[in-house]
């Protein structure tokens, strides 16, 4: 292997074989030229030929986690925004696992389009908004692990209830609550997933004020000290989700302002258009959600931990003073 140049010598040989004005691009475009090589005389798509998977590259790059762009029987599957700032002067789209068409420096050097259509393409708004996460640490706990966090701390302080006999009737609704799989799943990404996340911590905090409220001060020491576990941990998950939020505000901000790639063939072109203003449309709506629903929701979890942190010292102060 040349390691300069990345090449065997057999593909050397194949690449001497290219056009001149091809082979130049070999050193700089070594991933696009490997594949001119191998699909340059390859038959081209027929008219009838029906698509199941088209996959679009940007930047001579082969990245671990795919394509950017994936769409799998006319459905978006995956979107990457990884060159959002960069000056894009290569693009590759596969069809099926071969290579369809390559673009250089505005130069065409594989068209096996032909006369195909393109398929019309759907995208799901979690889809787009799971894709844009995907990759981060923050988005790696996924929404199973928060709610199973919120139920689990909804059966502690049911237990906190029936041991201490507080005096008031508190019974959490999140033990009442199915929880759809469709937000239980850690691949469903969605502005309402957010706010379903969100809505039971909120019936959860409500529960905690009730207690602590309640909380008679000649209770035992334990009892405090749970529920500062359970403040804490509920401070955690919220702390998490905003976390989450922030990311995907910040992303979904990227795919808004992203330049909208160009190549010489039209048909390509005029698809490829189609794809990236569906899926800025659906950003700009994900993000007019997120700022009018999910950020002021947060600001009053916020408010709602934080008078509950105020209160229970104050519970505590009490206690100390009764010593």
């Amino acid at each position: 292997m040349d390691e300069k140049n990345q090449f065997s010598n057999f593909d050397l040989q194949q690449i001497a074989k290219l056009p001149a004005e091809i082979a130049a691009f070999a050193e700089k475009y070594p991933t696009d030229i490997l594949n001119t090589v191998n699909f340059r005389d390859k038959f081209n798509f027929s008219e009838s030929y029906v698509p199941e998977l088209i996959e679009i590259y940007y930047g001579n790059i082969i990245h671990s986690d795919g394509s950017d762009i994936s769409i799998m029987n006319g459905q978006l599957k995956h979107y990457k925004i990884s060159n959002v700032n960069s000056n894009i002067q290569s693009i590759a789209v596969e069809i099926d696992g071969e290579c369809a068409y390559i673009e250089v420096e505005g130069k065409e050097i594989i068209n096996r389009l032909s006369g195909l259509v393109l398929p019309d393409v759907v995208i799901e708004p979690s889809i787009l908004l799971h894709s844009v996460l995907k990759g981060d640490k923050v988005a790696h706990q996924g929404n199973r692990e928060v709610l199973t966090d919120l139920l689990d701390l909804s059966k502690r302080q049911s237990h906190l209830n029936n041991v201490y006999s507080i005096s008031v009737n508190i019974q959490s609704e999140l033990n009442q609550v199915e929880v759809s799989q469709q937000f239980l799943s850690p691949s469903n990404t969605s502005v309402e997933s957010f706010q379903q996340q969100l809505y039971f911590l909120e019936q959860q905090l409500q529960e905690q004020q009730k207690i602590i409220y309640a909380l008679n001060i000649q209770k035992p020491s334990e009892i405090i000290l749970n529920l500062c576990f359970d403040l804490g941990k509920f401070k955690q998950i919220f702390e998490q989700q905003k976390e989450k939020i922030e990311l995907l505000k910040q992303e979904l901000e990227n795919v808004i302002n992203c330049s909208n790639h160009t190549v010489k063939h039209s048909q390509l072109q005029n698809w490829i258009s189609s794809v990236e203003i569906k899926v800025q449309q659906i950003a700009r709506n994900s993000y007019n959600q997120i700022i009018t629903v999910l950020i002021p929701k947060c600001e009053t979890l916020k408010s709602q931990l934080e008078v509950q942190v105020k209160e229970l010292k104050n519970k505590i102060k009490q206690q100390l003073t009764n010593w």
